[in-house]
């Protein structure tokens, strides 16, 4: 949590120079998929499910599919506020709102489909209620949890391979 603050702050005071700075960038990443991966060690699903939503969108971004902007900065600042609730929910402090998670992910989900927040709000303003995101968009993504087996590597289970035939199934 602390490296991903400190790469956010530094992406967010490089004033429009963070879609150049792809390290600052992948260290988000990194931080973001190691808590993920964490959680998924033990089975903190909630916060596996939230960190999965954030990683799609760094990924997204590191792939240059998306573009740096101070709003997405903003909201992954908030994203990372947020998982530090999860976590010291964990440790029996005060749990992370549900309402709060659940805009967050909306957040995330309007930027991994094209848009920004000011015109996403437009839209659910409009009398119809109907967004006038594309679509057209049929990917699909998946959280997967696989809880192993203290033996597991033992029995020979190569992980890499694992994933290597899930990801070739689409």
């Amino acid at each position: 949590l602390e490296e991903m603050e400190t790469a956010l702050l530094e992406w967010e005071s490089s004033a429009g120079k963070a879609s150049e700075d792809s390290e600052v960038i992948n260290r988000v990443f990194r931080a973001m998929h190691t808590i993920k991966g964490s959680a998924g060690l033990f089975g903190f699903d909630e916060i596996i499910n939230f960190t999965h939503v954030a990683e799609n969108l760094l990924s997204d971004i590191r792939k240059g599919e998306i573009e740096v902007t101070d709003e997405i900065c903003s909201v992954l600042i908030k994203c990372k506020d947020h998982v530090e609730i999860m976590i010291k929910a964990l440790e029996g402090g005060d749990p992370a709102d549900p309402k709060e998670s659940a805009s967050l992910v909306k957040q995330l989900n309007i930027f991994l489909n094209g848009g920004d927040l000011e015109s996403a709000s437009g839209n659910e303003a409009s009398a119809d209620g109907a967004s006038s995101q594309d679509q057209g968009d049929t990917e699909k993504r998946y959280a997967i949890t696989v809880h192993l087996d203290k033996n597991t590597f033992q029995e020979g289970f190569d992980p890499a391979a694992y994933l290597k035939g899930l990801s070739s199934s689409g």
